[in-house]
């Protein structure tokens, strides 16, 4: 997976994962690739087994908060992080995590205007994209069967 590596950890990531591993699941914001100004790279790692969950902004850690929910069986995803940034587009995305379902939700967002979401089945993902490049992406742990 180091070749789909786009993003490198920080020192406070790379402590919580010395800890925990990586996260079951995570939630990841980087803003538009199209502005000089950078409102930042906000991260949210999810970790059910030990409910709790790490959240960082530009790599800095921010905090953690109690899950009240979390999946009795779950397998964590193996999709990490560190293979996303805004650079990248649709086809790097789909190049990192299989064909997209065939459904697309177009919003309209008052901050960044069109944003396109999609669904990626094979790694449990939504994205959603601006101009064809990402900005958010959320994976969900996979079910044990």
């Amino acid at each position: 997976g180091e070749s789909r590596k786009v993003f490198s950890l920080s020192d406070d990531q790379k402590k919580v994962g010395a800890r925990l591993g990586w996260p079951a699941s995570f939630l990841l914001v980087d803003g538009r690739y199209d502005t000089e100004q950078d409102e930042g790279r906000i991260e949210v790692w999810f970790y059910p087994k030990v409910k709790k969950s790490f959240s960082f902004k530009n790599g800095r850690f921010m905090g953690e908060t109690d899950l009240k929910e979390t999946p009795e069986k779950y397998a964590p995803n193996p999709v990490r992080p560190t293979w996303f940034s805004k650079k990248l587009t649709k086809e790097d995305i789909i190049a990192r995590l299989g064909a997209p379902s065939k459904e697309k939700k177009k919003m309209s967002d008052k901050d960044f205007g069109e944003i396109e979401a999609i669904f990626f089945p094979k790694a449990n993902a939504y994205v959603c994209f601006k101009d064809d490049h990402l900005m958010f992406i959320e994976t969900k742990v996979l079910k044990k069967s």
